[in-house]
């Protein structure tokens, strides 16, 4: 059976706990993972607090990578506002050039993951470019995000997508910016 992804808006993630759930089954196999090492309650927590409120950002959009009805991986994406907390937290620790360049009108890559068995298969690949052209479709021309350097599969899936380093926010945590 292939690979099918499927697309959620705000309202949909901010109406279905069920959905929620089961992205957070994925979150904290993830991110329980070196270099992230979060606790496995963290999953749950994240997805019914932060993910609720990221779902009522301009833009949003959650895309689902499934196959034979398991969810594999997931990732999303919103546009950037030069007013956002983020917006401020890069202000307040890039160089001011990045800042000026890539702030306003830009799109975000806030979250992408793929579980441990999918990996290596191109789910990681497709969920990227799902959201890549949906920022585009949305207006951004170009998109950031933040990821940790030790994290090297992450990495590797960005750089080879035309992603580059920005600058490091704070010991361990890369900005990086793609023209869209």
């Amino acid at each position: 059976m292939s690979l099918e992804l499927r697309r959620y808006d705000g309202d949909a993630v901010q109406r279905d706990e069920t959905l929620r759930d089961r992205v957070a089954e994925v979150y904290a196999e993830v991110f329980a993972e070196p270099p992230y090492a979060e606790p496995p309650e963290r999953g749950r927590d994240w997805a019914h607090g932060p993910l609720v409120r990221h779902a009522m950002l301009p833009a949003f959009e959650l895309v689902c990578a499934e196959r034979e009805g398991v969810l594999l991986g997931f990732a999303y994406g919103v546009l950037g506002s030069e007013d956002s907390w983020f917006a401020g937290y890069i202000r307040d620790h890039a160089p001011r050039e990045v800042s000026d360049r890539w702030l306003g009108g830009h799109g975000e890559l806030a979250e992408l993951a793929v579980r441990p068995q999918a990996r290596g298969l191109g789910f990681g690949g497709a969920l990227h470019d799902a959201v890549a052209v949906h920022l585009t479709e949305a207006g951004a021309d170009r998109a950031i995000l933040v990821t940790q350097i030790a994290a090297a599969p992450a990495r590797a899936l960005y750089a080879g997508r035309g992603w580059h380093d920005l600058a490091e926010l704070a010991p361990g945590s890369m900005l990086m910016g793609r023209s869209l």
